[in-house]
């Protein structure tokens, strides 16, 4: 089952939805990204083909963060490492700003972050972002 959590910020109203979880319907890391026609699909395709199945992976719907620019976007979280120590994450890079000082963050981290005010608002940087409202998906 997924979750979902909005946030406003207090001071500027900017309000965004986030989506956590994989929902039911996720067995493997090339179905999630087949079931949300990824573009990261032929990628993580291309190393199985090349360096075999991961030893370990993990993959997520999920919220990253970026502490140069203070971007917050919904993203697809994907971590395959391999026998040899070779590894792949996404996201990399901040997609505004390019930065690569990112927080990758999954609900629980992400709504104890927004509780602390350890968030700040993309839009006018303000730390007044609270939980507006929750949801159940799959």
């Amino acid at each position: 089952m997924g979750k979902g959590t909005s946030i406003t910020c207090q001071d500027c109203l900017w309000t965004r939805h986030f989506y956590f979880g994989v929902g039911f319907s996720d067995c493997s890391l090339e179905s999630y990204l087949e079931a949300r026609e990824s573009p990261l699909l032929p990628v993580v395709k291309d190393l199985i083909v090349k360096h075999g199945k991961g030893k370990e992976e993990v993959y997520d719907d999920a919220v990253a963060t970026c502490r140069e620019c203070a971007a917050i976007w919904e993203t697809e979280f994907i971590y395959v490492m391999w026998e040899d120590a070779f590894h792949y994450s996404y996201p990399d890079q901040c997609p505004t700003c390019v930065s690569k000082q990112l927080e990758v963050l999954d609900e629980s981290l992400f709504e104890s972050m927004v509780k602390e005010q350890r968030l700040v608002c993309p839009l006018c940087k303000s730390h007044q972002l609270k939980i507006s409202s929750r949801m159940l998906w799959d």
